[in-house]
């Protein structure tokens, strides 16, 4: 009988013992989350980073920001007086050219005959070329020879 009883407290005691492990199982990862969650277990690399590094970044990147700005408030307000003067300079060019020349006398105009007229001209030299003509480009090679194919009747 003391075997029988023996063997049952046994049996017992394992049964209770499974069934801790499958409570606790289920119940430790459960409270290691939650802790973790809370903030109790963390990476001291990445708390660092954020309570040590990232708040400084933020301030230069801030501190940066404000110095453009004002580098800005300060070109605009140089500009601005730029254009101002530059605005006044033309409005006082503009007056002082729409302003009506005093007439000149005709005995002061000296009178240029036809042949005064052509002894002033300068010969020019007509094989040089005039920077100041404009003149477009001709047509490249292949873009005249397409053209003639296609008056012969041929297309390209």
């Amino acid at each position: 009988q003391k075997v029988i009883q023996q063997e049952q407290e046994t049996a017992t005691k394992i049964a209770a013992q499974a069934f801790a492990k499958s409570y606790l199982s289920d119940l430790v990862p459960s409270v290691f989350g939650i802790l973790s969650d809370f903030g109790y277990f963390y990476d001291p690399v990445e708390r660092d980073i954020e309570e040590g590094f990232m708040p400084w970044l933020l301030e230069s990147i801030d501190s940066n920001i404000s110095q453009q700005h004002l580098g800005r408030l300060v070109l605009d307000g140089l500009l601005r007086e730029v254009i101002r003067s530059r605005e006044q300079t033309f409005e006082s060019l503009s007056r002082q050219q729409t302003q009506v020349p005093e007439a000149i006398p005709e005995e002061d105009v000296p009178e240029i005959t036809e042949d005064e007229n052509k002894q002033e001209e300068p010969q020019a030299d007509h094989d040089a070329p005039n920077p100041d003509d404009e003149e477009e480009p001709s047509a490249a090679p292949d873009e005249t020879e397409d053209a003639a194919d296609e008056v012969e009747g041929g297309t390209s």
